[in-house]
């Protein structure tokens, strides 16, 4: 019988990965290819879905040519990509989408269907924008991402309250209604135009596609870390820290958690339900100020050449520099090197769990964790996938600061118990900053204090 084959793409913000697997699930080669960004003004980021689909066409292409596979033995591919909303007029031209307004009126309503996403929507979903689209295009598009539920699928009464009532028409046929589960064979498998570009045959089995963070976190959840017994899967989160950072949390019951997304149902696996915390754009705010911060120093030619004489990276180099300061300072540990400098980490909004895009992201994982604890959820492992996970003082920082066991390149790092008491001061002094932060706030808009 001959090999069979099959390829899963990821399409994530800053690049597209494509695999390519055997009948047993062996990854026999990867290739990435980086997706344009433009920013042609502060705080605006576009990207181009054609640049997308050309990225997807070429790691295709470099999967199955690198291992020489006949387009006949691929029997399926699956597409996992974050939730983006494609926009273009009608002369087929790119349009960019702002909808802050829309989603703080949708959030005024107050109505029921917001508990599913943490009591507020984001203006990462769809209603907001298709809102901002009525108003500007008077036109409405088929998107994903919707506020749809185990028990009412779409809400009409939702969508008449916001101004979208027109969706519901026809039982939501602008939209949708036949909703399969994610790894189901879709339709007709791939059209002859994009079997052509792919270079693979028409009809070939295409899977019904899956959210980013929720197919990592399949990815996550199913592995066992060296010399650890791992615990039942609704006590091991899965933290995705890519572009953006995302903490996942699966339960057999529906648990509602202020200011995090969900809970949702199957949408990781099938008959559980999936919570989900995180902050927009964390991944990248955190390497990029890192990079800024290290190569714009006067010392970071000489470090940078110290850490390529002992093949290290960069950052693999400077913590052991912070390792020796705090020797010479007589700390007891790299942590109490910031006992006094405190800093609100927000840039570009909080998405979990304050929710609250004026907030100007990331927010701590232990703020997050704390909600989830609070409101039921019971992690006892954190699985770290994404490039940040190859930054050992980002692991071990995570690993003190929520006092969880993480699990990083298929190793387990232990949290330190003597830094317990430091961090939970540094954790009050966050949650003071926060209230400060409301409070400046409220006395510039001319609010009393209080």
């Amino acid at each position: 019988m001959a090999t069979q084959y099959f390829i899963g793409v990821d399409v994530g913000t800053a690049s597209v990965r494509a695999a390519l697997v055997d009948i047993t699930g062996k990854v026999l080669t990867t290739a990435t290819k980086e997706i344009k960004i433009w920013n042609p003004q502060p705080n605006f980021y576009q990207q181009s879905s054609t640049n997308i689909w050309e990225a997807v066409v070429y790691t295709v292409k470099m999967v199955c040519g690198t291992q020489k596979v006949d387009a006949g033995s691929v029997k399926g591919i699956g597409f996992d990509a974050t939730c983006s909303l494609v926009v273009a007029d009608q002369d087929g031209r790119p349009l960019s989408v702002c909808p802050k307004e829309e989603a703080d009126f949708i959030n005024a309503t107050k109505h029921d269907i917001l508990k599913y996403y943490g009591g507020g929507i984001s203006l990462e979903m769809e209603p907001p924008k298709l809102l901002w689209l009525k108003k500007v295009l008077s036109v409405c598009s088929t998107v994903a991402k919707w506020t749809y539920t185990k028990d009412t699928g779409f809400d009409t009464d939702f969508f008449k309250m916001i101004g979208l009532g027109e969706l519901s028409e026809n039982k939501f046929c602008k939209i949708g209604e036949n909703v399969k589960p994610q790894g189901r064979p879709c339709l007709d498998g791939l059209c002859g135009q994009a079997a052509r570009e792919l270079g693979l045959k028409p009809g070939t089995v295409v899977s019904v596609g899956i959210l980013d963070a929720h197919s990592a976190t399949i990815g996550c959840l199913g592995c066992k870390p060296k010399g650890k017994d791992v615990p039942q899967l609704t006590h091991r989160l899965a933290m995705i820290s890519g572009t953006s950072t995302c903490h996942m949390l699966l339960s057999e019951e529906a648990i509602f958690v202020p200011g995090v997304w969900g809970p949702n149902w199957s949408t990781i696996i099938p008959g559980m339900w999936s919570a989900e915390g995180g902050q927009s754009a964390a991944g990248k705010l955190v390497a990029s100020h890192i990079d800024y911060v290290i190569e714009t120093h006067a010392a970071y030619q000489e470090a940078l050449a110290e850490a390529e004489k002992k093949n290290m990276h960069i950052s693999d180099y400077l913590y052991e520099v912070l390792k020796a300061e705090a020797g010479r300072l007589s700390q007891s540990k790299v942590s109490t090197l910031t006992e006094h400098l405190h800093v609100w980490p927000d840039f570009h909004g909080n998405r979990s769990p304050l929710a609250d895009h004026t907030l100007t992201g990331m927010c701590g994982t232990r703020h997050i964790l704390s909600e989830m604890q609070a409101s039921g959820h019971t992690p006892d492992i954190i699985y770290v996938c994404g490039g940040l996970r190859k930054n050992m003082l980002y692991i071990q920082t995570h690993a003190d600061e929520c006092m969880e066991h993480m699990s990083g390149p298929a190793e387990i790092t232990q949290p330190d118990l003597t830094v317990k008491e430091f961090y939970d001061r540094k954790f009050t002094v966050f949650l003071q900053m926060y209230q400060d932060q409301r409070k400046y706030k409220s006395i510039m808009a001319g609010g009393k204090v209080q």
